[in-house]
């Protein structure tokens, strides 16, 4: 009770009158917890009723106390106010929010230990050690700066396939989720345009796919990914671009005439 009549400012301070009768309802009122709850609710009855006589022109010393004679006998209230606030309900009511805070608080360490963790150590060090190559091109989008370089040109299964790698940086991390969507592109190389394809594990000749790079996954605003084409002959240059967005450009990679 002291520490509720101690928060009031000076000008709320409330007569001994109204202290006193209320500790006598709080001695009747065994769940302590509720304590400072109940004396709260039983002083705003108080002030309301003292505004109210005050407004009728009472002086405010008597309106003080027609409004605690009219509050009633504080042990009866006090009694009365016991058999709702309950010690056992009330600290079963304890407990039951104490375990389950204990459980949220363990459920959310776990996931973190189990997923949260790796993942954060992963991605901070992914953009730690992000850095584009020198020979990069780059453009400016609306979200963010994309880097490509010419990538590894293969022979597999009768098919020239050749990478191109992708590094992206968000401008900030409210960006993030708002990065260039590889399916977007449109892609031509020096033989012609290239088309994307749903199926990557049915090769045909010329299409590209997007791709992304197991040792330097998706981090939150530097990242890496790429595309792959699929050619009948190995490529001189692609170039990228992007209709779609707030403006239009475009990024050349050149492989040289041997690749």
């Amino acid at each position: 009770m002291k520490s509720f009549f101690r928060k009031k400012k000076p000008e709320a301070v409330y007569c001994q009158d109204w202290r006193n009768w209320c500790e006598v309802v709080l001695r009747e009122v065994r769940f302590r917890p509720d304590h400072e709850a109940i004396a709260r609710e039983l002083m705003a009855h108080m002030e309301d009723g003292r505004a109210d006589l005050e407004r009728l022109g009472y002086d405010r010393t008597l309106a003080e106390q027609r409004t605690l004679r009219a509050m009633g006998d504080p042990a009866e209230v006090g009694r009365a106010l016991d058999q709702t606030h309950k010690p056992w309900l009330g600290w079963l009511w304890q407990a039951t929010r104490i375990l389950l805070l204990a459980l949220s608080l363990t459920a959310a360490m776990t996931l973190f230990a189990v997923t949260g963790l790796p993942e954060l150590v992963q991605r901070t060090r992914t953009e730690l050690l992000w850095e584009p190559p020198a020979s990069a091109v780059w453009a400016e989008t609306e979200h963010a700066v994309i880097y490509a370089a010419p990538g590894e040109v293969r022979e597999e299964n009768g098919h020239i396939t050749a990478d191109i790698d992708l590094w992206i940086k968000m401008r900030d991390p409210l960006a993030a989720g708002q990065e260039i969507q590889l399916w977007d592109l449109t892609c031509r190389d020096n033989w012609g345009t290239l088309e994307i394809r749903d199926w990557p594990n049915q090769p045909e000749s010329r299409y590209w796919q997007p791709f992304g790079l197991e040792d330097m996954p998706g981090g939150w605003q530097r990242f890496r990914q790429g595309l792959e084409l699929t050619l009948d002959q190995p490529p001189q240059w692609a170039e990228i671009t992007y209709p779609n967005g707030s403006a239009d450009w475009k990024l050349r990679v050149e492989w040289g005439e041997e690749p």
